[in-house]
């Protein structure tokens, strides 16, 4: 009995002893890796500079990071923006395992959301960018480094490993392993001199996409502490300074046909606040339709899957609810839609190849000039402008230039595009004041009232009409004074 009671304070000394070394460990970690050093290297980008701020990564941020016209070394920094601190606080790398979850999931639905999904899954960015979050994440070692075949089971490293895999030529994919790596090495011995020399070589060996002298110097800093691991001998190769080309530019996508641009689809006078009852979230009556489905549940809006969309809308009704589900759920910036519709809208009519401005209202068909007219509309389109008299070309119409060019092309069966041509009306006519569009607001929900859109359709823009109305009765009550004067007879 008496060695049993003294093996008890042995066990828990010894217990002590090891959690009190994977304290130390992922102390060690934090400092090396969590102070955002990869994003200081690139603190003037926008997106790194609003992460950073923020602490968290939006929807946006997020998708920005994933894109595919942005580098690799910059997609690293967005993903290291938050630290430690702001990767734990806001839960970030679990919002982005969920997210990378759906975008893997089989089907429109979101059936398998809850399923198990392999960590192979993965391409090599989105390994890089989950797998950097995780290990800002890590506490311990042992999280670090653990490995399980799910993805939501795959440690930091094991992901970094399936970045390189499946990117090996490029730079920042190297680099994170070396670190991840380094991060969590003794402090000394054979394994910590393994480590540094791993994160210098990675530094110095550009591949063909290259992290950019800046990230390489930081990197390099935050395996300083395992410098003394190594000889002279084995150090010497890296007592230079770090020399790397540029690394890739962030490529803008080019949205637009023929050269033309955001500005020019979206012109600077236009307001970015007149969209109201047109920004109702009337998808909802679409969800039945497996592209509107798809945009809602974890898709992005693309050209090509919203130009297929087109083709074969007869109504323009699915278009129309496409981009307004891009637009409430906020996959994407209401400019960026309106670029990608009319990106499709470009590619299929030969007017613009070579001459942005050659396609003209009238020969637009229904569907695109209903298309166009609504994501202008949505995005904030058709106050203040001076619209072109007569055939204006379709890249520079207003809103309600398109909507009338659609009106006569569209079959009778139509709903909610000309419902929203009336909606956007309202709009406007809810600029000039709060009373302004109430007549019109009260006709139009009438129209909605008798109209064939689905109820859930129905039921939200219904409520946005009113909305306007009751804009009115406020200010009206607000305003309104009795009077002191004697009426006249």
């Amino acid at each position: 009995m008496r060695g049993a009671r003294g093996f008890v304070p042995l066990v828990v000394l010894t217990l002590a002893f090891i959690t009190t070394q994977e304290a130390s460990a992922a102390r060690r970690a934090s400092k090396a890796i969590g102070g955002r050093q990869v994003a200081n290297a690139h603190a003037e980008h926008p997106t790194v500079s609003e992460v950073k701020k923020a602490g968290y990564l939006t929807i946006l941020t997020r998708e920005r990071a994933l894109d595919d016209g942005t580098p690799a070394h910059l997609a690293w920094a967005i993903a290291d923006a938050p630290g430690s601190a702001g990767v734990r606080k806001h839960k970030v790398a679990a919002a982005v395992t969920r997210a990378l979850r759906a975008r893997h999931t089989i089907g429109p639905s979101g059936a398998l959301l809850d399923k198990t999904l392999p960590s192979g899954v993965l391409d090599a960015r989105e390994a890089l960018f989950l797998g950097w979050l995780r290990l800002l994440d890590a506490k311990k070692p042992a999280v670090a480094l653990k490995r399980g075949r799910l993805l939501t089971d795959a440690g930091a490293v094991q992901l970094l490993e399936l970045a390189v895999a499946k990117g090996p030529k490029v730079q920042a994919h190297h680099l994170a392993l070396a670190l991840a790596r380094a991060a969590f090495a003794p402090k000394r011995g054979k394994q910590a001199c393994e480590a540094w020399l791993a994160v210098q070589k990675a530094a110095r060996a550009p591949a063909k996409a290259s992290v950019g002298l800046p990230v390489a110097e930081a990197a390099s800093k935050l395996s300083k502490r395992l410098r003394r691991a190594c000889n002279r001998k084995q150090r010497a190769p890296y007592s230079g300074q770090i020399t790397l080309p540029a690394p890739p530019a962030e490529r803008v996508r080019k949205r637009l046909a023929a050269n033309a641009t955001t500005g020019e689809v979206f012109a600077a006078s236009q307001r970015d606040d007149v969209a109201f009852a047109v920004a109702a979230p009337v998808f909802k009556g679409y969800l039945g339709v497996p592209a509107i489905r798809q945009i809602a549940t974890w898709s992005r809006l693309k050209a090509d899957h919203f130009g297929k969309l087109l083709d074969q809308d007869r109504t323009g009704d699915q278009s129309v609810a496409a981009i307004n589900a891009a637009v409430s759920l906020q996959r994407q910036t209401p400019l960026d839609v309106l670029a990608i519709v009319w990106q499709a809208i470009a590619a299929r009519n030969r007017a613009t190849r070579g001459n942005p401005h050659g396609l003209r209202l009238s020969v637009m068909n229904g569907q695109h000039a209903m298309a166009l007219g609504y994501a202008k509309a949505i995005a904030g389109g058709g106050l203040d402008v001076v619209e072109q008299p007569g055939d204006a070309p379709a890249l520079v119409a207003s809103p309600r230039q398109l909507f009338a060019r659609a009106r006569g092309a569209l079959p009778p069966n139509a709903a909610l595009g000309p419902i929203m041509a009336m909606a956007h009306r309202v709009d406007l006519q809810r600029q000039a004041g709060p009373c302004r569009a109430d007549q019109r607001a009260e006709s139009l929900i009438f129209v909605v009232g008798k109209s064939a859109l689905p109820d859930a359709s129905r039921k939200v823009l219904l409520g946005a009409l009113q909305a306007v109305r009751n804009q009115c009765k406020i200010a009206s009550a607000g305003t309104a004074r009795p009077s002191t004067k004697p009426k006249r007879k």
